[in-house]
């Protein structure tokens, strides 16, 4: 599995009361040939105080895509 980030927005949202700062992060990871690219689209939320550089950004979203590959296998 190859993953590629595609885009990053960053965003401010409401969320229990509070704005928090994070990323929309979109991410395709490439299929074996003959098969269909996937596409994720995962959010990462940052402290007031954290800061990611784009490698931690990446890695991150791909964690949480991985999980979502995996929970997904396990309700099939």
């Amino acid at each position: 599995m190859k993953f590629e980030i595609k885009n990053i927005t960053p965003v401010k949202d409401y969320i229990d009361g509070n704005y928090q700062n994070g990323l929309i992060v979109e991410l395709i990871m490439s299929a074996t040939e003959g098969h269909d690219d996937y596409r994720f689209v995962t959010e990462i939320f940052l402290s007031d105080s954290e800061s990611l550089s784009v490698s931690a950004v990446k890695d991150r979203a791909i964690e949480l895509a991985k999980e979502k590959l995996k929970k997904a296998s396990n309700e099939i």
